[in-house]
């Protein structure tokens, strides 16, 4: 490579990493020779290119050998760049010959320079195919020895790609705009200057106006019609004040150019005026909707409205009209009444929204969509729930209606009629109760009878099979006694199914009479537990005994109180496997007397639980139904309980996590006076209606519970809907409310109790996880008496309801 003579030469000098690259490149293997020979007009033309920092380009001599800058080798990416230095331009740019090619020719052939803006050149560099835009000139170096006395060509070029693709964006962007104008649902027109000349008005402009061949008049000339209308004077006042101007249901006269008749439109529109970036106006835009059919449609409305209100009047019919224009509604007393909203009250669209029951609230709306859709105007024809604005109070309406549709297919207005239907619902779902009871009582009598069947089955095989070795044991004593203690244990076994149905069938008739006297409970257990214990030993079961040890009275029927506790004993004797515990304990406050059966058995699975003590209802039990019984004596527990005044009630784990049956009486002093002293620490209560609300089931229940160990009287909610409909009919003395219910809050549960008649005394106590200084002041502001934050501590709310 001959480096050594060309960085000597003055016009290699300088010029960068291009001008380094060329003192090193081996020009002896090019036509050109070294640069010591090269013509004076070529050494001139490197030499100016070096120390521009304007992108330039040289093609030299019949091949157009490539010679360029540092400006411009950063455009032509790494595919030709530093390759192409000294190589003949066809080979080169073969990709963009078509391009150059012709320029080059011109200029070589003596056709004089050519200049190019924003040409496009798609070329490939960094790996893809690029469209790159340059504004260039092509220029003749001249030469004395060369044809037409031109060595070559020198290309000052500007790659403008970037400034191209901007204004290409800017230029769609305003199309886009263009077109959406030009689509626009209502008029548009956009004038310039202080005499407001028309540059652009869109298609529902011209279908309203006929404003065809207005471009580029003023709208005097567009429209002379106009004039002394007050229109002008409202332009001028926008363009010299530049404040926006607003107007609804404008008369507009004009005649229609395609017939020269006159036309009055209404037309609702606003004036804006169009600033530059001095914030001078410029012209003014405007943008409006033509209201004149729909304007029209309300007069119609209006003047027929008085007469169908006075048609439903006297039926039992709410008439409703809803404005979508005005986005008003309309209702009467008689709507407003099903809404729960006082007669003298405003209502507002959001008055129906909020009025919905949140279970109905979708599909209703998506029903009065539907109706209010063009494309498919379908009948408004739903039933749905309303909560009482006012009053809470859930009721069933069923409404009908239609939309009303201008020519153009907007949907103005939807009208309609609602009626309640409270009273129709509450007696569909109490039929449908009433047969799924009816279904759910003849499908548990059929497995009761299965089960009767077999239980009564059970004990006649070894009764036939000791009838049988009695036949045959002749003198054998041991047979005889072995088969006589069969047939008296399964007699027995029967009798006790007989006695047991004989006994259920007289309390569901009500045919049981208690004989009332003074029983001490300890008592009952023991004797309870005389006859239960060969099935409680039977199993290998352990007994455990807690008694207090004062006694504890209760009025009563002695021996059915121990036919209802032997009941629960066998029970967990049976259900528990062998080997497991029992345990019974009695406990006792100032007002009643608790006696629980506990065991580790096989436990309630929760479904059957709330149903355990139905008639006819038994737990699934194995296939060889080894457990036996008919599955009615906790049925006939709880009768035998509540006619003592008491409730009775259970409890389990589940599968495999025992269960425990808790029996509750009313206590009665002790005979001769001899009062029980009252339980330490705990305050003496009377008994009071209580609503606990909480969407914790667990959370829920269990409070009831103690509450009522309490002889408390307790209903359970787990939404504020169902405490407020609950609340209607039933007013408490104590509401214990959770914070954060499902469908609405806590706060606002409470201020829709506090308001109901006959709860203005009621106490109210929050239960919350939340125990801030602002969650406290939060729920005093709601009508809370008391802030209680969980775990409640029991002794604490005792106190508040002693």
């Amino acid at each position: 490579m001959n480096s050594g003579p060309s960085e000597q030469l003055p016009f290699l000098s300088g010029g960068g990493v291009m001008g380094q690259l060329m003192r090193d490149h081996d020009w002896h293997a090019t036509v050109l020779g070294p640069p010591s020979q090269w013509p004076q007009s070529l050494r001139t033309a490197v030499r100016f290119i070096l120390s521009s920092g304007h992108p330039m380009y040289i093609w030299w001599g019949p091949e157009l050998l490539c010679f360029y800058n540092d400006a411009y080798s950063a455009s032509i990416g790494p595919e030709r760049h530093p390759s192409s230095l000294g190589r003949p331009g066809r080979q080169v740019w073969a990709e963009i010959w078509e391009y150059v090619g012709p320029q080059i020719d011109q200029v070589m052939s003596g056709g004089g320079p050519t200049w190019n803006e924003n040409h496009l050149v798609p070329i490939t560099r960094h790996g893809r195919r690029e469209e790159v835009y340059w504004t260039d000139s092509y220029s003749p170096i001249d030469d004395v020895a060369a044809p037409n006395q031109i060595g070559g060509v020198l290309v000052a070029c500007r790659e403008t790609t970037a400034a191209v693709q901007a204004e290409k964006r800017k230029e769609a962007k305003l199309s886009k705009q263009r077109e959406i104008f030009r689509q626009a649902p209502g008029f548009v027109i956009v004038m310039d200057g202080p005499e407001h000349r028309v540059e652009f008005v869109n298609d529902e402009h011209r279908r309203v106006f006929g404003s065809e061949g207005w471009i580029g008049k003023t709208i005097r000339e567009a429209l002379p019609d106009i004039e002394g209308q007050g229109y002008l004077e409202l332009l001028d006042g926008v363009y010299q004040t530049r404040k926006t101007y607003r107007s609804s249901g404008a008369t507009l006269n004009f005649r229609r150019p395609s017939d020269g008749q006159w036309e009055t439109r209404l037309l609702d529109f606003v004036y804006a005026a169009i600033l530059d970036a001095e914030g001078q106006a410029t012209g003014i835009f405007c943008q409006g909707v033509d209201v004149t059919e729909q304007r029209r449609a309300q007069e119609v409305l209006r003047a027929n409205e008085e007469q169908m209100r006075l048609a439903v009047e006297a039926a039992e019919v709410g008439l409703w009209d809803v404005d979508l224009i005005a986005q008003s509604l309309f209702w009467p007393a008689r709507v407003k009444r099903m809404f729960g909203i006082s007669p003298d009250q405003s209502v507002s669209m959001q008055d129906f929204y909020d009025g919905l029951h949140p279970l109905d609230r979708d599909a209703t709306l998506a029903a009065f969509g539907a109706a209010c859709d063009p494309r498919l105007r379908t009948l408004y024809d739903v039933e749905y729930r309303t909560i009482g604005k006012e009053d809470g109070v859930v009721r069933w309406l069923a409404a009908k209606g239609r939309g009303v549709f201008d020519e153009a297919g907007v949907c103005l207005r939807v009208i309609g009629t609602a009626i309640e239907i409270s009273s129709r619902k509450a007696a569909e779902g109490a039929l449908r109760e009433s047969e799924e009871r009816l279904r759910d009582s003849d499908h548990r009598k059929d497995e009761f009878l299965a089960m009767l069947a077999h239980e009564l089955r059970n004990p006649l095989a070894p009764i036939a099979t000791a009838s049988a070795l009695l036949g045959q044991a002749g003198d054998r004593p041991e047979i005889v006694s072995r088969a006589s203690q069969i047939i008296d244990r399964q007699v027995r076994h029967m009798t006790e199914l007989v006695d047991d149905l004989l006994d259920v069938s007289r309390v569901t008739q009500g045919l049981i009479q208690i004989e009332r006297n003074e029983v001490e409970m300890k008592g009952v257990v023991h004797s309870a537990l005389e006859q239960a214990r060969p099935s409680i030993e039977g199993r290998g079961h352990t007994l455990n005994l807690r008694l207090p040890e004062s006694d504890i009275w209760v009025s009563g029927d002695r021996t059915r109180l121990v036919q209802a506790l032997v009941n629960l004993l066998n029970n967990a004797a049976k259900y528990t496997p062998s080997g497991g515990s029992v345990t019974v304990s009695l406990e006792t406050d100032d007002q009643s007397v608790l006696l629980r059966v506990r065991d580790n058995g096989s436990g309630i699975e929760a479904r059957l639980l709330p149903h355990i003590f139905e008639l006819f209802v038994q737990a699934e039990r194995a296939p060889d139904r080894s457990q036996g019984g008919l599955g009615i004596g906790l049925a006939l527990v709880k009768a035998l309980v509540e006619l003592h005044g008491g409730q009775v009630h259970a409890t389990s784990g589940g599968d495999s996590q025992g269960s425990e049956f808790v029996i509750g009486l009313p206590t009665i002093a002790a005979p001769n006076s001899m009062v029980p002293m009252e339980k330490a620490g705990r305050p003496s209560v009377v008994p009071k209606r209580i609503l606990v609300t909480d969407d914790n089931v667990d959370a829920a229940q269990t409070l009831a519970s103690l509450l009522e160990l309490d002889s408390h009287i307790v209903h359970v909610c787990y939404q504020g809907s169902a405490a407020l409909q609950l609340a209607a009919t039933h007013p408490f003395d104590v509401c214990i409310l959770d914070l954060g219910l499902p469908d609405m809050t806590g706060l606002e549960l409470a201020r829709n109790l506090r308001a109901r008649p006959g709860m203005q005394q009621t106490v109210f106590i929050a239960a919350t996880g939340y125990g801030q200084d602002r969650d406290k002041v939060a729920t005093s502001a709601a009508g809370f008496d008391h802030h209680l934050v969980k775990p409640i501590e029991l002794d604490t709310l005792r106190a508040l309801l002693a």
